[in-house]
Parts: structure tokens; sequence; C-alpha cells
């Protein structure tokens, strides 16, 4: 193109998808999709029974999350998305069954942002 020997593209970094070029008569980038995260959303949850199952999920079914829990308050890291995406719509289950004592499973909706949020958990003895 002519007019790159005076005015060289320039490339800059983007916190999209690829990065935007700058040329002196246009620029170009590529845009984020909506699936795409935005970046990290930090749940603790506190008061959590050592050794109960916690899964994350979607409301649609995906599993997010899914681990044991190893202390009282769990910190996890999810991915956020833009508003109005629907995998930020966020299901909290946690439920300590097998070895005694026994617990009722335990229920909570959260919606993912950008930062983070403490959720407390009231668990209850299954008898």
């Amino acid at each position: 193109m002519p007019g790159f020997a005076l005015n060289p593209p320039v490339f800059s970094p983007s916190f999209g998808r690829g990065h935007v070029i700058d040329t002196p008569r246009a620029a170009f980038g590529v845009q984020r999709l909506p699936t795409d995260s935005i970046g990290s959303f930090v749940l603790t949850l506190i008061n959590v029974i050592v050794g109960s199952s916690i899964r994350i999920s979607t409301l649609s079914g995906e599993t997010v999350s899914f681990q044991i829990a190893s202390a009282s308050t769990v910190v996890l890291t999810i991915p956020a998305y833009t508003s109005g995406v629907a995998n930020n719509s966020l299901l909290i289950r946690i439920r300590k069954g097998g070895a005694r004592p026994v617990y009722q499973s335990w229920e909570s909706q959260t919606t993912a942002v950008v930062g983070g949020q403490s959720v407390f958990v009231s668990q209850i003895p299954d008898e």
C-alpha cells in the first residue's frame, strides 16, 4: 500500500481477540464474542462443612466448578461474562453426604460479575 512507506502500520495490544491494527487511513480490530470471558468472578463461600461437595453450575445445568471443601472457607475463581449473558447466572449446590455426620443439600443462586462476592452457607444436619 502506498501510505505504508511514509506511515507504517502500528500494532496495538488489545484485550479482545487479537490485536488492533491502526493505519493512516483505517483501523482494524477484532471484538469479543458474548461467550468470551471479560474477567474473573471470585466467589468466597463461608461456613462450609469440611468434606462437603461444592458444585457451581449455570442455570442451564453446565458445571462450572466442582470440588470437595478442605476448609470452612472456600474461594473459587469463575469466569465472568458481559452483562445479560446467561452464563453469569449461577446455581450453588453444597452437600455433605457419605461419612457421618451428613448434612442436607444447600442451594443458592448468584450472578457472576467482574470482582468478588462472599456467600454465607448454613448447612443443616440431616438426621
